[in-house]
């Protein structure tokens, strides 16, 4: 599938893709069952870093938001 992503929003959009594929903090339910919930933040810089990308606030920020979209989406609430 493929999505348009406005100009603004692509280094963030590369920063997601970067993390979202292994950088997920997980827990283990009660019910024996992992579950993301959240991104590794210690991990941000870095891959930041390494995709030449300036970790500014407003990233942060955009990056902030499809995290929790993801959680959403994870969490069977996003499905319809």
């Amino acid at each position: 599938m493929l999505i348009g992503v406005a100009p603004h929003l692509w280094p963030a959009t590369r920063l997601f893709g970067a993390l979202c594929v292994t950088q997920w903090l997980t827990v283990v339910t009660p019910r024996g069952q992992e579950r993301r919930v959240g991104l590794r933040y210690e991990a941000i810089p870095v891959v930041a870093r390494m995709l030449g990308l300036r970790l500014r606030p407003r990233l942060l920020e955009h990056l902030q938001v499809m995290e929790a979209e993801a959680l959403t989406v994870f969490s069977g609430a996003g499905a319809k």
